[in-house]
């Protein structure tokens, strides 16, 4: 091809660039001729032939199975129901502390002829040692560790389910990325296929051919590399709902749709308030400072009050003499001058700091609390717009692409021209995919933050 073609084809390009411009303008602009109607829902394909296998096993999995065995199989949620078990049995030990001792004890005695005031050898004998003040906020304090345990719980269950959410959304992100690389590789080849038909017809170089091959290789690339990565997402959601991982798991969905979980309408302090008033963090908090109180006023009422005491002996050896009185003792001590006083005071001060140190706490996370809120929502926020933006990019790359083909097809553009649209187009289709995934995590993270849990009928 001689250089006045060439030249001809460079001057070419130059109205197909202004096509290109004016194309992204019109994409632009089209949401904002319909601005006051409410967009439908984005979709995304995501289905691919070109997914691998780890090993041989190949499972089909949804959201809500991956958050039902997340709830099930969570080692993390597993240790957390455990420590509630542990605090209701320490519960149990505390409410304990009312009921009667019974002890059994056997032995040999020798009663001499001299003695005749002896009663006898007890066998058995049945206590009972209580303090009252103690007792009852000891149980109290057993109470809200309970409480405080059982929100801790709850608190793990919500994030392990934002992160199963967030990694069954990486799933599904790496399978829409495959489809694109598998979309790119076929234009690749098809621009390979039309390249070669325009060198048979002398309007293209042998140059041309070759770049048009370089770039199938590197399309190529980029597929094994998000094959690749959708195998690690596949593993890594495998690891935490406790499947095998050698087991490629594969998103049921044959299409990700934006989900709204929040209502786009809440203020700000609307949000903030609702999440004061849910997260389990705080109500975890508000328990370990009722805990506190009642720690302090088991120390100071467990002094103040007596120990009570009733002790029975039973059985034995007995003699002529009856001496009843002295199988049964009744006593009532007073702890409050143990160590001068200094013991109960040092009890009362260290569950008075520790009362001071949960209410600390508490207005700390309030504050980290409604930072996280705002921050989240800003974040939805974002995701929604680079949807917007990826739509009208993606409309943009496909007119121009259009364009371009059509003119190299025909003589009058550059192979660079189509390649670049190409380029733009598996760009705009990628950035597509990652905000509308984007924008779903973005939403169940928001939920979360308000102390709510992601569950699998998530509304749209």
């Amino acid at each position: 091809m001689g250089n006045g073609a060439r030249h001809g084809r460079g001057r070419a390009a130059q109205p197909a660039r202004l096509l290109f411009c004016v194309a992204w303008f019109l994409a632009g602009i089209r949401p904002a001729l319909g601005a006051e109607e409410s967009p439908a829902p984005v979709t995304v394909p995501i289905e691919s032939g070109a997914l691998p296998n780890i090993a041989t096993e190949r499972r089909s999995i949804d959201l809500p199975t991956v958050l039902r065995l997340a709830q099930e199989q969570n080692l993390v949620i597993a240790q957390a129901a455990e420590a509630v078990h542990e605090q209701e049995a320490a519960r149990r030990g505390a409410q304990a502390q009312a009921l009667p001792n019974v002890g059994i004890s056997a032995g040999v005695a020798r009663l001499l002829p001299n003695i005749a005031t002896v009663a006898g050898v007890p066998a058995g004998r049945v206590t009972l040692f209580i303090s009252p003040g103690r007792v009852y906020y000891d149980a109290q304090v057993a109470k809200f560790a309970v409480r405080s345990a059982e929100f801790n719980r709850e608190g793990v269950t919500q994030d392990v389910l934002l992160e199963a959410t967030a990694r069954y959304a990486n799933l599904q992100l790496a399978q829409g990325l495959v489809r694109v690389a598998e979309q790119s590789v076929f234009q690749a080849q098809e621009l390979v296929r039309q390249t070669e038909g325009l060198q048979q017809g002398g309007l293209a170089l042998n140059a041309d051919v070759l770049r048009a091959r370089a770039q199938l290789g590197e399309e190529h690339q980029r597929l094994v590399e998000a094959q690749r990565e959708f195998k690690a997402a596949s593993i890594s959601l495998a690891t935490l709902l406790r499947l095998p991982p050698a087991v490629t798991l594969v998103a049921s969905e044959l299409q990700v749709e934006m989900r709204t979980l929040v209502p786009p309408d809440a203020t700000p302090d609307q949000l903030v308030e609702r999440a004061l008033k849910q997260r389990p963090e705080l109500t975890q908090a508000r328990a370990e400072i009722r805990g506190a109180e009642m720690r302090r006023k088991s120390a100071l009422w467990g002094a103040l009050l007596p120990t009570i005491g009733v002790e029975r002996w039973l059985g034995g050896v007995t003699t002529d003499t009856p001496q009843p009185l002295r199988r049964t003792w009744f006593y009532a001590e007073w702890r409050l001058l143990d160590s001068l006083g200094q013991s109960a005071r040092s009890k009362i001060d260290q569950a008075k700091s520790q009362e001071r140190q949960a209410r600390l706490r508490q207005e700390d996370l309030r504050d980290q609390i409604a930072g996280e809120v705002l921050v989240v929502q800003q974040a939805v926020a974002a995701a929604k717009e680079q949807v917007q933006v990826a739509q009208q990019q993606g409309a943009a790359a496909e007119a121009s692409l259009a364009v371009f083909r059509e003119r190299y097809q025909n003589g009058l553009g550059l192979q660079l021209d189509v390649l670049a649209g190409q380029e733009a187009l598996t760009t705009a289709r990628q950035n597509l995919v990652r905000a509308v995934v984007g924008y779903n995590l973005a939403q169940a993270e928001l939920l979360t933050r308000l102390g709510e849990r992601v569950t699998a009928g998530m509304p749209r």
